[in-house]
């Protein structure tokens, strides 16, 4: 399975338990609309999981649950390595406590990890370019933001505004 279609899952209220195949690409805009998934397993690695695409917030189990399994083991770190982290990937993951980038990430699109509100420990490689609108909006936890650029170097990336900027919160 690569891709949920439109309105697959609209509407089921049992639906509450999902194992999710590392071969999922795309959750097409409605398919887990009006549903509350509570346990969603990946069965994949939290660097694969931000290469998916969401067609809305709604459409992403980590959000409707407050959490992320991975392999069978609740997600509270991640190590990123894929170059662009897809919009909406960790967005209310309230598990994750800290992520990790590595310098082979340059982008970091819209309301990827809003609404974390445990995150606290965010950690940046050289390579990250730009980082999209409300990109960690309403993490008020975070404390620590690390990176291995230079200040030059980081007043180069593309914020798209201050909720995007990791900094604001810490």
């Amino acid at each position: 399975v690569k891709e949920l279609g439109k309105n697959s899952f609209w509407n089921c209220p049992k639906l509450v338990k999902m194992t999710i195949p590392a071969s999922i690409q795309k959750f097409t805009s409605g398919a887990l609309g009006n549903t509350r998934v509570k346990e969603p397993y990946y069965n994949g690695t939290a660097d694969q999981w931000a290469n998916i695409e969401f067609g809305s917030v709604g459409d992403n189990p980590a959000y409707t649950a407050g959490t992320l399994y991975i392999n069978g083991e609740k997600l509270t770190e991640a190590v990123i390595s894929t170059p662009v982290v897809k919009e909406y990937a960790f967005n209310g993951c309230d598990s994750l406590e800290k992520v990790t980038f590595t310098d082979s990430v340059v982008e970091i699109q819209k309301r990827a990890f809003e609404y974390c509100p445990y995150l606290t420990e965010i950690n940046f490689g050289k390579g990250i370019k730009k980082i999209g609108y409300d990109a960690f909006s309403n993490c008020s936890r975070i404390e620590k933001v690390n990176t291995t650029a230079t200040v030059d170097e980081w007043a180069q990336i593309d914020f798209y505004d201050w909720r995007s900027n990791p900094i604001s919160y810490a």
